[in-house]
């Protein structure tokens, strides 16, 4: 499969992951951010305006190619009254299956065995940040 490069930034402060996917784009971040404030401060960190609905979206992926890296992010709500681990797990599925095909379409690409490992390594990666910040209580 395809290996990432990461940054793994995890405090009280900031609740988000950064993954490069060096094997199949390197001037593309991957980024998913958990709660507003988190999302805000990395919107921050790379220089660009941070939508302001982002919480109203159980999540949602954005696009800043706005400069020599293109920063992709996803974004999940963090604390949502009641809501499981499976459902963070979900919506994190359905948002990297968002940001697997804005990246498949920005740079042509059409392999059907690439996506499925890009896919499946991403989730690994991320699906193991949420998982240590749920066993830390932070979700």
């Amino acid at each position: 499969g395809y290996r990432f490069r990461q940054g793994f930034y995890m405090d009280k402060v900031k609740l988000y992951k950064t993954i490069i996917p060096l094997n199949v784009v390197s001037d593309t971040t991957l980024t998913l951010c958990i709660g507003e404030d988190s999302y805000k401060q990395y919107c921050k960190k790379i220089k660009v305006s941070p939508r302001e609905d982002v919480d109203t979206y159980n999540g949602c992926f954005l696009w800043f190619p706005n400069s020599d890296i293109k920063h992709t992010v996803i974004y999940l709500r963090l604390k949502e009254e009641n809501r499981s681990l499976l459902s963070y797990k979900s919506t994190l599925v359905h948002e990297i299956n968002h940001a697997v095909t804005h990246i498949f379409n920005t740079y042509d690409f059409n392999c059907d065995e690439l996506r499925s490992y890009l896919m499946q390594d991403i989730y690994f990666d991320f699906i193991d940040y949420i998982d240590t910040l749920n066993d830390k209580g932070l979700l």
